[in-house]
């Protein structure tokens, strides 16, 4: 092989290098740079749907507890109360139907 031969090998070789290595610093340029741009975006994101969000989830939430709370107490079918009514109306039933006896 000539000089000239090996010269011209080398720098066909070479040729594309410069072109790859401006594509890999960019590369690891990009990565970071997008890494802290999602950031960026999700912490901006987070405070946004805090300051939004919040109070509209604590209204609906303080609603719910309160239907609950109701529904819990008053409900004569399915409420906590629902046994002691029953007993109650038991009670009150059968002082009703039974005649008192008198001494």
């Amino acid at each position: 092989m000539s000089l000239f031969d090996w010269c011209q090998t080398l720098t066909l070789a070479t040729e594309g290098t410069g072109e790859v290595a401006a594509g890999l610093l960019g590369l690891e340029l990009l990565n970071p740079l997008a890494g802290l741009g999602v950031l960026a975006w999700d912490i901006w994101d987070h405070y946004h749907t805090v300051k939004v969000e919040r109070p509209i989830l604590r209204e609906n939430l303080s609603n719910y507890l309160n239907e609950v709370k109701d529904s819990l107490l008053n409900d004569k079918e399915n409420g906590i109360l629902s046994s002691v009514n029953k007993f109650h109306d038991g009670i009150i039933d059968t002082l009703n139907s039974k005649p008192i006896l008198a001494k």
